[in-house]
């Protein structure tokens, strides 16, 4: 296995299948790079998605937050 492979492994893992033609193409540089973007942005979905979250338990009425949040798993 060469040292751009991993990178393509590491990249494949993050879209969830396989690598498109185009990143395949590129240079080991840009792929690393391309593998810490997707990465960097998936962290900000989640914190986002997190933050949705916290704001729609804070539209419920004090009494049902915490056991909605137990039911939830949070």
């Amino acid at each position: 296995m060469t040292h751009s492979s991993g990178v393509l492994e590491q990249l494949a893992h993050e879209l969830g299948g396989g690598v498109p033609a185009a990143a395949a193409q590129l240079d080991h540089a840009s792929q690393e790079k391309l593998v810490r973007l997707i990465r960097d942005a998936q962290h900000r979905q989640g914190a986002a998605l997190k933050q949705a979250a916290d704001d729609g338990f804070d539209s419920l009425p004090a009494l049902l937050r915490r056991p909605v949040k137990k039911i939830l798993g949070r």
